[in-house]
C-alpha cells in the first residue's frame, strides 16, 4: 500500500492571544478535567493573571528529566520521571507580578526583597487561542522556579521572565497537569 500525504491548512494553529492565570492552591480553585472542554471552564474569580505579555507570549512545554537507568548494551536505558515547564515574559508591571515574585510592598511603597521567586505553591490556568479557532488549555499545580528581569534598556519594555513548573498532584490524578486541545462548544470562547 503507497503511503497517502494530504494537507490541510485548517489544522495549522497560529497563535492568536492567550493568557496564564494563578489561584490560590486552596480546593475551592480546582478545575475538573472534563471542565477544560467546557465553554468558560475556569468560573470561579480566584484566578488572577498577570496582565499583558510580551510578544513572545507562552512559551514552548519544556520536559526534563534524569536518566533512570543506563544499560551495558548500546541503544538502551531507562528515561526518568518527566519535569515539565514553561515560561511567560510579563510587560505590564502590577500586584500579580509581584506576587510572582513573592514582593509584597509595605503601605509606603517599599518592599523587603528576600528574593524574587515565590516559592508557594499555585494553580494554574493557561489557555492560547489559535487563528483556526482551535485552543490549548492546561490546568494543574506547581510553582514559580526561575524568574529574570529584563534590563534597563531605553526605548524598550522592562519586562519580568518567568519559569512556571508544573507539579504532579492528587488534584490531577498525580500527572503534571491536564490539557485540552480542540474547539470548545461555543464560538467567542476568550479563554
Amino acid at each position: 500500500m503507497a503511503l497517502v500525504e494530504k494537507y490541510d491548512t485548517q489544522n495549522v494553529s497560529i497563535p492568536q492571544t492567550g493568557g496564564v492565570f494563578f489561584a490560590e492552591y486552596v480546593d475551592k480553585n480546582k478545575v475538573p478535567m472534563a471542565d477544560l472542554a467546557k465553554e468558560k471552564c475556569i468560573t470561579t474569580q480566584e484566578y488572577n493573571g498577570p496582565g499583558l505579555l510580551s510578544v513572545a507570549g507562552i512559551g514552548e512545554l519544556k520536559r526534563d528529566s534524569e536518566k533512570a537507568g543506563e544499560f551495558f548494551q548500546t541503544g538502551f536505558e531507562l528515561i526518568g520521571t518527566p519535569n515539565f515547564s514553561f515560561e511567560f515574559t510579563c510587560a505590564e508591571d502590577n500586584p500579580i507580578v509581584n506576587m510572582l515574585q513573592g514582593i509584597q510592598p509595605e503601605s509606603n511603597g517599599v518592599a523587603k526583597v528576600k528574593d524574587i521567586i515565590n516559592p508557594k505553591r499555585v494553580y494554574c490556568y493557561m489557555y492560547v487561542r489559535y487563528t483556526n479557532d482551535t485552543i490549548l488549555r492546561r490546568w494543574g499545580a506547581g510553582q514559580i522556579t526561575e524568574a529574570k528581569e529584563g534590563g534597563q534598556e531605553r526605548g524598550k519594555m522592562n519586562t519580568r521572565q518567568f519559569t512556571f513548573a508544573w507539579q504532579p498532584c492528587e488534584e490531577t490524578d498525580w500527572v503534571p497537569f491536564f490539557e485540552y486541545r480542540g474547539k470548545p462548544n461555543a464560538t467567542g470562547v476568550r479563554g
